[in-house]
Parts: structure tokens; C-alpha cells; sequence
């Protein structure tokens, strides 16, 4: 078989578990361990819980996926830190909420209605990706994201794109969702009020920017969207930008 072919030859395939996770509480406890098959939180506050955060923090830890997130119509206010566990979680502490590891496929869905998303901590965007075992290099994830409402960004609302140099980008997808009253005055990032993506596949339907701002008096550009792709060939020279009903 093939997987007795890799073993002959010393290597593994990594785990390919497809899972769903509902939310079943719109708090945001700092916890510190979760159940990847169900997303319940195993440690710190709010055990037996499944929240939005620890919902995707599963996924994160549980292979390649692909993996659907059920975010009940509710209101999801994040206040808490992701653990700093790159290697296992994809996350490196911050308040947004950092979803996919690499190269894995992961849905976040609102269900029954639109589920809301608030960021409280300034600073911080609302949505990005996951982060490589260095903690440093952002991971490349297909994400998708629908019936959402995203506001309260003030690092942007949803921060994506991702090139890993070896013929993987980022794909993200967002389809009828309402992003609203984000900002970014960074002096560094500060392009995109309401989502920043810098190269990979981006493509965005049915889905609304309202007062949305990019202030820095240098970097501030794209009020709503900002989407480039930085270099001309290798690295970061590949994707494109879709919208329809914007």
C-alpha cells in the first residue's frame, strides 16, 4: 500500500481528519489545552466548553482536514489570548483568531443566521491565518469564510494571504458576509481598513464593506480592501482578486 511504501522509506503521511465542530458557548475564556476531535476546552477556564476560539484551535491541531467550523447566529466577542503554541496550534498568542494550520483546508460558517464577531482589544485585527512552527512564517490556508459579520478590527478586519516559496498560496474565500467599522493606522501594515490580502487567491462575494478606514497619513491606503501582489516573480508573485456583489 502506499502508506506501507512510506514506511519502508522512513517517512509518514500527515493525519488528513475531516472534522465538524459546532460552538456551543459565545464566550472567549483564556484556556490553555482543547479536545481536537470536539474543540471542548481540557484546560484553564471554561472546561467542557466549546467556544469560537477553541473551536478553531482544534481544528488547527487536527491535521490537514479539511475542517468545518458551526458558529450558531449569536454574538462572539473576542477578549481572550491564543496560547503561544506555533508548533502544535498554529497560534502565537494576540487576541485574533488565527485559523488554519499549513496547508490545510478550514471552513468557519455562521449558522441559523448571521454569527457576529467582535474584536475588544485594540490592536489586533479580527480574522487571519495561522502561523508555521517558527512562529514567525504565516501558514498557507484554503479558508473560507460565510455568513459572518467581522467588526471591531483595528489592525484591519481580516488580515490574509500566504506564499511559502515552494509552489503553495493561500486561498480565501468570502461569501455573504458583513464587514463593518474596522480600522488600521499601523506604520508598518496600515493598508486595509477592512481586509488586507497580500498575494495568494482572493475572491469575495455577496458581501458588504461599510465604514471601514486605513488613517495612516503614509501607509493608509484601500478604506475597505487592499489586495497586492508584492513581487513580479518567485515568492509572493502569484494570485488574484475576484469580487462579485461588493
Amino acid at each position: 500500500t502506499f502508506l506501507a511504501s512510506l514506511a519502508l522509506l522512513g517517512l509518514t503521511a500527515a493525519p488528513a481528519f475531516a472534522t465538524n465542530y459546532t460552538v456551543t458557548s459565545n464566550a472567549d475564556p483564556a484556556f490553555t489545552s482543547v479536545n481536537s476531535a470536539t474543540g471542548a476546552i481540557t484546560g484553564g477556564a471554561g472546561i467542557g466548553t466549546v467556544t469560537l476560539r477553541s473551536a478553531v484551535i482544534a481544528a488547527n491541531s487536527n491535521g490537514a482536514g479539511p475542517h468545518t467550523i458551526n458558529l450558531p447566529a449569536d454574538t462572539y466577542t473576542l477578549s481572550a489570548e491564543n496560547p503561544y503554541n506555533p508548533g502544535g496550534m498554529a497560534t502565537i498568542g494576540l487576541s485574533d483568531l488565527q485559523i488554519g494550520s499549513h496547508l490545510s483546508p478550514i471552513t468557519l460558517q455562521g449558522t441559523g443566521g448571521t454569527a457576529k464577531i467582535v474584536q475588544s482589544v485594540a490592536g489586533n485585527d479580527v480574522i487571519t491565518t495561522g502561523f508555521q512552527a517558527d512562529g514567525l512564517t504565516p501558514a498557507v490556508v484554503s479558508l473560507t469564510l460565510s455568513n459572518l459579520e467581522i467588526t471591531g478590527g483595528t489592525f484591519t478586519g481580516v488580515f490574509v494571504g500566504a506564499d511559502d516559496g515552494i509552489g503553495h498560496v493561500s486561498s480565501t474565500t468570502i461569501t455573504n458576509c458583513n464587514i463593518h467599522h474596522n480600522s488600521n493606522s499601523d506604520a508598518t501594515f496600515g493598508q486595509g481598513g477592512g481586509l488586507q490580502g497580500n498575494t495568494g487567491h482572493l475572491t469575495i462575494s455577496n458581501t458588504t464593506f461599510s465604514n471601514n478606514s486605513a488613517t495612516h497619513a503614509l501607509k493608509g491606503q484601500g478604506g475597505a480592501i487592499y489586495y497586492s501582489i508584492p513581487n513580479s516573480t518567485g515568492q509572493g508573485s502569484t494570485g488574484n482578486l475576484s469580487t462579485t456583489n461588493c
